[in-house]
């Protein structure tokens, strides 16, 4: 794959398509539930949902939402485990038109001041609410599983909602990023255009869906018509599934560099996962951090990969922002712009733009940026500049003339600056040396 680079600036290779729909969620994902009928949607345990099942469940719970007064200028924050009904409750708050604020599953019940103040209600469950249940506190159970249904003369008001995701990047503090519906969709239609999932693949659910990355990696899922299997766990190896992995013929997994680490690690003290890992899984999707090139070597080694791709993202910059070509089995080169998005690679000092194997901070622009900040407001930063580019702080090279860029968030902080004045074969050799897998290390990447 080649990308256009003009004055330095590399263009996205991958196909624009625009949105087909009117930029809401709702009329989006019920042509998809209905377009892909009778597969299986959703696995968990010993339950399964079709597609046309879960359409139908969205809509009772979004239903049932609205007869509670749930609608547009509402906030809901969900802080929940996995099972098919806490995704259907989560799915079904941004189908009222209500904004959905997501959570972290590692906060306790003092940690929830993070979030903002005017909430319409806290969707939880009983796990994680300390003593009686408080007011505003609602269990998923009392909107899923319900047969409620919209009259005739009923409809819901749905569209222009935002979704809010909370993320420690830029400055290292807790704050929420707001993102407007239409470019929440848009970033799921970039995402398809990069073909990073295969319809016809198993996808792991094997982290929180409390988290706004991991909602979207399950719509987007949803949208090319995989089956997600879910994990109750959420453990880096979800011993709950084995049942069902042993028997797939093709499994997807999105995980962390240190995640997929301990997953190695566990294999070598279970035959039973080992086998079962080894015959199932074909694509492998890293974020969160640049990968160690060692930590790539043996996933490529150990399994019988299609794929194993390194994604580059931002929470300001909406997501995704990097996406390697399909087919790619490297794991260290972060690919490509996503559709409809740009970028350079500036020199620190002088801000001019840069070029093939010169080594300096990334900048990308796209149309999927988040609309700003909420909460903690004084510790956000400015992160765009007055020509839209976004700065990530974060130190990158073009590898080749064709486009492709590889980053160097894997270096310790104190030594970033002694990396800006070394040259880029110093800088390769250094990272080819790196088997450290802390993601402590690598700043903000995928949200």
């Amino acid at each position: 794959m080649r990308a256009r680079i003009e004055a330095g600036i590399v263009y996205s290779p991958y196909t624009y398509s625009p949105l087909a729909y009117d930029g809401a969620l709702y009329g989006s994902l019920m042509e998809r539930l209905t377009a892909h009928g009778s597969t299986t949607a959703l696995v968990c345990g010993h339950d399964k949902l079709t597609y046309w099942e879960l359409r139908d469940k969205l809509q009772h719970c979004a239903a049932g939402f609205h007869r509670r007064g749930i609608g547009k200028g509402d906030r809901v924050f969900v802080h929940i485990d996995n099972s098919i009904e806490s995704f259907v409750a989560v799915c079904s708050v941004p189908l009222t038109g209500a904004t959905l604020v997501s959570s972290d599953i590692m906060w306790r019940e003092g940690e929830r001041t993070r979030v903002p103040s005017n909430l319409y209600m806290v969707l939880t469950q009983k796990v994680f609410v300390v003593g009686e249940k408080r007011y505003g506190f609602n269990s998923v159970f009392e909107f899923v599983g319900n047969d409620e249904s919209l009259n005739e003369n009923e409809k819901f008001d749905y569209g222009d909602c935002t979704f809010v995701e909370w993320t420690t990047g830029t400055t290292g503090a807790s704050k929420g990023v707001e993102y407007r519906e239409e470019r929440f969709l848009r970033q799921i239609s970039c995402v398809v255009g990069a073909e990073m999932f295969a319809c016809n693949d198993v996808f792991l659910g094997d982290c929180n869906i409390s988290c706004l990355m991991v909602f979207f990696l399950w719509l987007l899922a949803l949208h090319l018509g995989s089956t997600i299997v879910i994990s109750r766990t959420c453990d880096a190896v979800p011993l709950d599934l084995f049942d069902v992995i042993k028997d797939c013929k093709a499994v997807t997994i999105v995980s962390f560099p240190s995640r997929l680490k301990r997953m190695l690690n566990f294999m070598k003290t279970s035959e039973d996962w080992d086998i079962a890992l080894r015959k199932s899984l074909r694509r492998i999707i890293i974020v969160g951090s640049v990968t160690p090139p060692a930590l790539a070597e043996e996933l490529a080694s150990t399994f019988q990969l299609d794929e194993l791709r390194s994604c580059y993202g931002m929470s300001e910059a909406g997501g995704f922002m990097a996406v390697p070509p399909k087919g790619e089995v490297s794991g260290t080169n972060a690919g490509f712009p996503i559709p409809g998005a740009r970028m350079k690679i500036i020199d620190t000092v002088s801000s001019k733009v840069l070029g093939p194997m010169q080594c300096g901070e990334v900048l990308f622009d796209t149309p999927l940026a988040v609309t700003g900040y909420c909460g903690h407001l004084e510790d956000a930063t400015d992160f765009m500049d007055t020509e839209g580019w976004i700065h990530t702080d974060r130190m990158a090279s073009f590898m080749h003339l064709h486009g492709g860029v590889y980053f160097a968030e894997a270096l310790p902080r104190n030594t970033r600056g002694k990396v800006r004045a070394t040259s880029l074969r110093e800088l390769l050799g250094t990272l080819r040396r790196m088997d450290s897998t802390d993601e402590s290390t690598a700043g903000d990447c995928i949200y």
